[in-house]
């Protein structure tokens, strides 16, 4: 999950740099991994432009952790379904 920072912490962390580090990295470990894979980006619209570049790769990207949970549990719920 990928959550911003507010105003308050400014200077204590890294800028925001979604597309050009987190989302290269993502796609990377999404290709490398056979493991069920979604992100989820808790955050207003400075994160519009990492959510689209994840989609692009083929990445599923939620906007809320529930509904990055639900949507692996009913992958989960499939795959054992047909019997993996």
């Amino acid at each position: 999950a990928i959550t911003p920072h507010g105003n308050a912490l400014r200077g204590t962390l890294p800028p925001y740099e979604g597309e050009g580090k987190i989302g290269p990295l993502l796609v990377d470990l999404w290709h490398r991994t056979q493991k069920p894979f979604v992100v989820s980006i808790n955050g207003g619209m400075l994160y519009d432009g990492l959510e689209r570049y994840l989609g692009e790769h083929g990445i599923p990207v939620f906007r809320s952790a529930e509904r990055a949970v639900f949507a692996l549990a009913a992958w989960t719920r499939h795959r054992l379904a047909l019997g993996h």
